[in-house]
């Protein structure tokens, strides 16, 4: 009697292995639980007859992980963005088991798509020859960070342009000041104008600079520092004083000083000589 009210208990309860292996100071500890009885051991197919399905169909089931997603602030903060890949088993009462991601992202991506296809309500199992079964099922969860909207740069109703600190003046003294000629176009006897185009932002910030036509690689990036580095305008408005993003247009002429040491091209003009 003894004997089989042991077997019960045993067949009763879930076995518990804790397994400790390692070398020197280094112990790994691996938990594994295993069942007498596992829920359900049956074959798990991949092609069936009638494949699951979540309540609604497809749209109803991306329209769930629309709404339950929940972008992880480190991954916005990282820009992660991308596919997660997973895979799972779609049961015969429609439960949703073996969720595992395929191809991640990142660590916080990966665990919130885990999370959302966790959460998900019982699908329709799928059927073969008429009975439920258990199915694998695949599905990528696209994780992308919208981009912020800007306004569009204004070309009509301009009534003030926009203004550099203190006028005119200031911007030619400012552009005297910061630039400082390439040492390889002054060797090269580099010197011309640099058309430089950008925007002043709603705020008098300078952005998006751009050079419309060039001298040389060292100049035109010279040129575009210089105008990078430049103090918030006042801002170009409209005829209701509302602040406007407009584009502006500069040139900005580098030339050679007449003191400055000779250049290999005028070393090569005197041999000739």
């Amino acid at each position: 009697m003894s004997n089989l009210i042991i077997a019960v208990l045993t067949l009763s309860f879930a076995i518990f292995q804790y397994q400790a292996y390692g070398q020197e100071d280094d112990i790994v500890v691996s938990y594994k639980k295993e069942y007498v009885n596992p829920p359900d051991s049956s074959e798990v197919f991949v092609f069936v007859e009638n494949q699951a399905e979540f309540p609604g169909g497809d749209s109803a089931r991306l329209l769930f992980i629309q709404k339950n997603i929940v972008y992880p602030q480190i991954a916005k903060e990282k820009g992660d963005q991308g596919t997660v890949y997973l895979q799972f088993i779609v049961e015969k009462d429609g439960s949703l088991t073996n969720i595992v991601v395929l191809r991640g992202v990142s660590p916080e991506i990966d665990r919130e798509a885990v999370r959302v296809v966790s959460a998900m309500p019982k699908w329709k199992p799928a059927k073969q020859r008429g009975k439920p079964v258990r199915v694998r099922f695949n599905t990528p969860i696209k994780f992308l960070l919208s981009e912020p909207k800007e306004d569009k740069v204004s070309f009509d109703n301009i009534k003030e342009y926009p203004i550099f600190p203190g006028g005119e003046a200031e911007r030619m003294n400012f552009l005297r000041s910061n630039v400082i000629y390439p040492q390889e176009a002054k060797e090269k006897g580099e010197e011309g104008t640099v058309y430089v185009k950008f925007i002043v932002e709603k705020d008098g910030k300078v952005t998006n600079a751009e050079v419309v036509r060039g001298v040389s690689p060292s100049l035109d990036a010279e040129a575009i520092r210089v105008i990078s580095s430049m103090p918030n305008w006042t801002p170009a408005k409209d005829e209701n004083g509302n602040a406007l993003r407009v584009y502006f247009n500069m040139p900005m002429k580098f030339i050679l000083a007449k003191d400055d040491p000779p250049t290999k091209k005028d070393k090569k003009r005197k041999n000739k000589s």
